[in-house]
């Protein structure tokens, strides 16, 4: 991993996927008064729009197959840790524009009080801006990128991971990866980036496809179908979208800052109390009988249990 930083050493029309997945310690699944679990969650109403109340009564919690008693759930206003992840690779040429459109939108919208950090990656990893509330120095880290090389994109979110969680001021950590979706040259598995990411607690990752845009039209390549997308926001507890033109850009980056401020910590008790490392699969959903039933909940699907 290479580290520009001196500081880290050795809508309408608009395509949404709503996905969810998991974490350990920070980020999705907070494991620090274990055996109590505290996950991270977002609650979208029938429209995909971001649920601004939300009660316990109203949600299913299973772990293991097995109903569990949820003991709270508040919103979560905490100051967040924010990474911008840009695929720098030669593929993304015609796209960096639409990137900076994007991240710069991004950058005015989030809460002042959030520190945000830039990195890109094609090759090798680049911490471009490290975390800081100051967003005139973000938003001049985004000038400097540059197109060329390959795609190692498994190895960057892991090595992003890796920076945010030595780094981080807040419990709650986000990734937003900018990519049109490719990954040619990691040399790390799937599975070994999930495993390392969840165990060590890993942050929530958001996914935009980026499409070339000039005006208002797509222009170069489609963005593709989405399984990446749908993919890697789903292993680690994000939201994915599939913009096409400048206002599907727009309204893209909105919803995200909107859910972003939108969401919940829950806290449950597992019914398996043994610290044996082992990945407990989870899932939240409306109760049947519930008002809300046709509204969805997008949590994580599990989180591997402490080991000692």
């Amino acid at each position: 991993m290479h580290l520009r930083s001196s500081k880290f050493g050795p809508a309408v029309g608009l395509a949404l996927l709503w996905v969810a997945g998991a974490s350990a310690v920070q980020g999705q699944a907070d494991l620090s008064h274990w055996p109590q679990v505290r996950i991270q969650l977002f609650a979208l109403d029938a429209q995909s729009d971001p649920m601004a109340a939300l009660s316990s009564d109203a949600l299913v919690l299973k772990e293991g197959g097995q109903e569990q008693t949820i003991l709270a759930i508040k919103p979560d206003f905490e100051a967040q840790s924010v990474c911008l992840l840009i695929d720098s690779s030669g593929s993304m040429q015609e796209r960096l524009d639409s990137i900076r459109m994007a991240a710069t939108r991004l950058l005015r919208s989030l809460p002042a009080e959030d520190e945000v950090c830039v990195a890109d990656f094609s090759w090798k990893l680049a911490i471009d801006q490290d975390l800081t509330q100051d967003r005139q120095a973000d938003e001049a880290a985004l000038k400097n990128i540059k197109a060329s090389g390959g795609t190692r994109l498994r190895d960057s979110l892991m090595g992003l991971s890796d920076y945010m969680r030595a780094a981080a001021k807040y419990r709650s950590r986000a990734i937003l990866l900018l990519s049109d979706g490719s990954d040619n040259a990691s040399m790390s598995s799937e599975e070994e980036m999930k495993r390392r990411m969840e165990m060590d607690g890993g942050a929530v990752v958001h996914v935009m496809c980026v499409p070339a845009i000039s005006g208002q039209s797509v222009q170069g390549p489609s963005v593709g179908d989405g399984n990446m997308a749908r993919y890697i926001a789903k292993m680690f507890g994000g939201l994915a979208y599939l913009p096409r033109n400048r206002q599907d850009m727009d309204a893209a980056v909105d919803h995200l800052v909107h859910a972003m401020q939108t969401r919940y910590i829950l806290t449950y008790q597992t019914h398996d109390p043994a610290p044996d490392g082992r990945e407990r699969p989870m899932s939240v959903a409306f109760d049947k009988t519930h008002p809300h039933a046709k509204a969805v909940v997008r949590a994580p699907e599990g989180y591997y249990a402490p080991l000692q």
